[in-house]
């Protein structure tokens, strides 16, 4: 039996391997593009603020800041390094935290069986996203996944006292607790009332100081106060608008003001 040095040399890394989480291929087989090199590792730090996932693409990872959740898609080359390149995984649903909640280890990246697709997960409040890489920026995304609340959870959002700070603004619909909110929200200061269905909010009612009545409505779009059609006094009877500019001129402002966070959103 001959054994040359150069024939036992890729069995001996493949041993050695074995202690460190290393499989190494032959030469004959890396050569072969239907064969795929495979390296295992543990991670070495998980709350460290950059972490690399491969993905079943040979020269494809994501890199994930498990701060805030963002991800980027990071190719190599072996021989070229025009096809090498980082680039951000656009989403409407960015930022997924505020800079004051980002913290290292946050997020975390999960493989599913599919090519494209992995599970995104905060690991602080439980939020989880699916996200798909592809080549096709067009096919790109991440969407939150929504929790499903059972009817009981429903009837008890809907029947309590609801503020408009408390409901979460995303992607021209308004959340409240992770569904679609259906029902009116007060500003903390009770003076507006907002008339929102499945989160599109469809009218705004403004209370008179007394907060018993309301002294007129407009849609988020409108302007104050050319575009509203009728107003009423504190008691409730109907007035003309120029009546209504020379008694009540701080609701016209506040109006306008709230009117105007609406248009940011």
């Amino acid at each position: 039996m001959k054994h040359t040095l150069s024939s036992l040399f890729p069995l001996l890394l493949s041993f050695m391997g074995m202690g460190m989480g290393l499989v190494i291929t032959t030469p004959a087989a890396a050569q072969n593009n239907e064969h795929r090199q495979t390296v295992t590792s543990s991670i070495p730090n998980k709350d460290a603020k950059f972490l690399l996932f491969p993905t079943r693409n040979n020269f494809n990872f994501l890199k994930l800041n498990t701060r805030n959740g963002e991800v980027d898609i990071v190719q190599f080359s072996l021989d070229d390094s025009k096809t090498q390149f980082e680039s951000r995984l656009e989403s409407d649903e960015y930022p997924l935290v505020s800079k004051e909640e980002e913290s290292n280890g946050r997020f975390y990246l999960y493989p599913t069986t599919n090519i494209f697709n992995f599970l995104l997960m905060d690991q602080i409040d439980g939020r989880v996203w699916q996200l798909q890489w592809h080549f096709d920026s067009d096919k790109q995304f991440i969407s939150r996944i929504e929790k499903v609340l059972t009817y009981k959870e429903i009837n008890k959002v809907a029947n309590e006292t609801t503020y408009f700070a408390d409901l979460e603004y995303k992607n021209n619909i308004y959340y409240k607790r992770g569904i679609p909110f259906t029902g009116s929200a007060y500003s903390n200061d009770m003076m507006m009332i907002v008339f929102m269905y499945q989160g599109v909010l469809s009218r705004v009612g403004v209370y008179h100081f007394n907060k018993n009545t309301v002294a007129f409505s407009f849609e988020k779009e409108s302007n104050i106060p050319d575009d509203i059609s009728a107003f009423y006094d504190d008691y409730g009877n109907p007035i003309t608008k120029e009546e209504f500019l020379e008694k009540y001129p701080a609701l016209i402002r506040i109006a306008k003001e709230f009117a105007k966070s609406l248009k940011q959103n």
